[in-house]
């Protein structure tokens, strides 16, 4: 994975534009309001393939992290996607989006809870669930 990617900071490179988490679209020329000229709606279903339509909830394939982060697709064209993972990155290719499934969001259920504890960041409560689906951990299974 890898390729023409880029990472955008609201008011640094997009400066000017007000891209709409609505629709998708900039809306620059209005201060920033959509008009819901379009009409368009969230997609509610994506099967993986291809780019994810604007709506979507995504996991994004993040280089300098080397992993995936869940973000929300707010733009989305032929030629690629926008997804804000906590700020927006954008790319062209089709294996920088990757579905949630149900594996994924018990993960984040159990790492929100071993962060809820206590004493230890969210790096190490991914690491620690790591370990454990690994089996690293002896006499400490998941259920």
């Amino acid at each position: 994975m890898g390729g023409f990617k880029r990472a955008y900071l609201w008011g640094m490179e997009m400066k000017g534009l007000a891209i709409c988490k609505t629709c998708g679209t900039d809306h620059s020329d209005n201060g920033g309001k959509c008009r819901g000229l379009f009409g368009i709606k969230p997609v509610q279903f994506w099967n993986g393939e291809g780019i994810p339509p604007v709506g979507i909830e995504v996991n994004f394939w993040v280089d300098e992290e080397s992993k995936y982060r869940k973000g929300v697709v707010v733009y989305s064209s032929e030629k690629g996607a926008t997804v804000d993972i906590g700020y927006l990155a954008s790319s062209g290719e089709h294996g920088d989006f990757a579905l949630i499934t149900a594996e994924d969001r018990k993960r984040e259920l159990a790492i929100s809870e071993l962060y809820k504890i206590g004493s230890i960041t969210m790096d190490d409560a991914s690491e620690l669930y790591s370990a454990i689906s690994a089996g690293k951990i002896p006499g400490v299974k998941l259920e």
